[in-house]
């Protein structure tokens, strides 16, 4: 990725419903970027975009294989050649990516499948300013290449490259990318075009176009005119544009709440299907055109009952006088000069002011209209065990486990024996050590801890309960990730 790339979404294997665009973990290369013909260089790879695509990783028949990390543990090995700060720099992105979600961030020992964490000085990736990385897990060590400028205070560039490598794709290549931006060819680099195409494979039913994701370019990204194109409103030499004329600006620097949803759903999608899905605050809000809305209501997941009030942005007022007559609809085209739907307008009329006759008036409202809409997102507060038990017959034991434990923990809120803090993110914790291969019999054993000290305390201390940091400890005591 460029340095002005600093690009929602978006994941490779999903099950249940949707949080982005998706890709099967194996699939046709031509299910990813269509009858183009790809050429690969000597060193035997191929850049779409910023994504590396090695020959030797697809089958005669053209099948490319994606894979999920195994355990949600992100192995990294960094290349001799770099320096402590640029260490702990890398080491900072991929620990971005695990908060909230059940990815982990280690440094490699022995394990097979890793990602090698190197840099360059512009023979890599397409040349200067370019960071690349593979897609998702491939088998032995995989390539992710940090341009070595983007080491200096571009963090999310190399947060954006991990985003790859876990198998996030880009959001401005979802094939119902048209509904929402527009890419303007004519602007993009000679070289970069890539970096646009759109990726046949379609979203698996509507889900949230997420215009802030870290893995959507922004506006000026790879144009021939980046000295000088504007990244604020539109403007004639940008590469992406978003349709809504609401929006600005596209492209996201930090990792959004939609992108962590993605990334669980991907990686615990059985964990996920134990509570609803819905329109929530915790996923932030949205804003859409009319049409958009549609689009992304067209699961179930909103209906046009529920359309949100329309607001207005960018209003202005256009004015126009005449000695004659004013013509049907010229509110309307006074709108559309301006690039603005109509709002309203009003008349007046001066008589005698234009000789003997009258000076006609008229001025007409304008503005750019939007509805904002939460996200699509899992909601923890609307558990889902039995609804999701009555429907697949059953629970398997991590879920069970998992259930328990929240359920454990309920009980003991109830009894108002835990603090708000730990209360309110114990679905997180759950969350977050979901892929741990010990999960079971080490969430168990925070289970009955919490439960017997918590009650034993209360006999002693009536006014008792387990605080953060109590719980943390008994919690990396066996060995899971501390609560935030």
């Amino acid at each position: 990725m460029r340095l002005l790339a600093i690009l929602f979404f978006f994941l490779l294997p999903l099950s249940g419903a949707d949080a982005g665009v998706t890709v099967n973990e194996s699939m046709n290369i031509k299910d990813l970027v269509g009858e183009r013909r790809i050429t690969f260089d000597q060193k035997g790879e191929f850049l779409f975009g910023d994504i590396i695509i090695k020959k030797a990783e697809i089958s005669e028949l053209g099948a490319v294989t994606f894979r999920r990390w195994t355990g949600g543990k992100i192995v990294y090995q960094f290349d001799p050649s770099l320096t402590p700060t640029q260490r702990q720099t890398f080491i900072g992105a991929c620990n971005a990516w695990t908060a909230g979600t059940p990815l982990t961030c280690v440094e490699r020992t022995n394990e097979t499948n890793f990602v090698r964490v190197r840099t360059h000085n512009g023979d890599q990736c397409g040349g200067a300013w370019n960071s690349c990385s593979e897609l998702g897990m491939q088998k032995g060590g995989q390539d992710l290449w940090i341009y070595k400028e983007h080491w200096n205070g571009y963090n999310t560039v190399i947060q954006h490259e991990v985003g790859h490598v876990i198998g996030l794709m880009h959001g401005h290549q979802r094939a119902d990318r048209d509904n929402y931006v527009l890419i303007l060819d004519d602007n993009i680099q000679q070289g970069a075009e890539s970096q646009f195409w759109k990726s046949p494979y379609g979203v698996s039913g509507a889900s949230d176009y997420d215009f802030d994701s870290i893995m959507h370019y922004h506006n000026c990204d790879f144009s021939k005119y980046e000295d000088t194109c504007a990244y604020g409103g539109p403007d004639s030499e940008q590469t992406i544009q978003a349709l809504s004329c609401s929006r600005d600006g596209v492209g996201g620097d930090s990792i959004t709440a939609l992108d962590r949803e993605a990334v669980s759903r991907a990686y615990s999608p059985d964990f996920l299907s134990l509570f609803g899905l819905d329109r929530n605050e915790a996923c932030g809000n949205v804003a859409y055109t009319e049409t958009q809305w549609a689009g992304i209501c067209a699961n179930g997941s909103c209906t046009a009952a529920n359309l949100p009030a329309k607001k207005w942005k960018k209003v202005v007022t256009q004015y126009y006088k005449t000695c004659g007559f004013i013509s049907a609809g010229k509110e309307l085209e006074m709108c559309a000069e301006v690039k603005r739907e109509y709002i309203e307008s009003w008349t007046d009329t001066d008589p005698l002011t234009c000789g003997l006759g009258d000076l006609h008036e008229l001025w007409s409202k304008c503005g750019c209209s939007f509805v904002t809409e939460k996200g699509l997102c899992t909601n923890y507060a609307k558990p889902a065990f039995a609804d999701y038990q009555k429907a697949t017959g059953k629970v398997n034991w991590r879920q069970g486990r998992a259930i328990y434990f929240l359920d454990i923990a309920r009980e003991l809120a109830g009894d108002g024996l835990v603090a708000d803090d730990v209360v309110h993110g114990l679905t997180t914790f759950v969350l977050e050590n979901y892929m741990d291969r010990r999960f079971e019999t080490r969430l168990a054993g925070v289970r009955a801890s919490i439960y017997s000290y918590a009650r034993w305390k209360r006999t002693v201390d009536p006014g008792y309960k387990l605080d953060l940091a109590t719980f943390n400890k008994i919690a990396t005591r066996h060995h899971l990730r501390a609560l935030g």
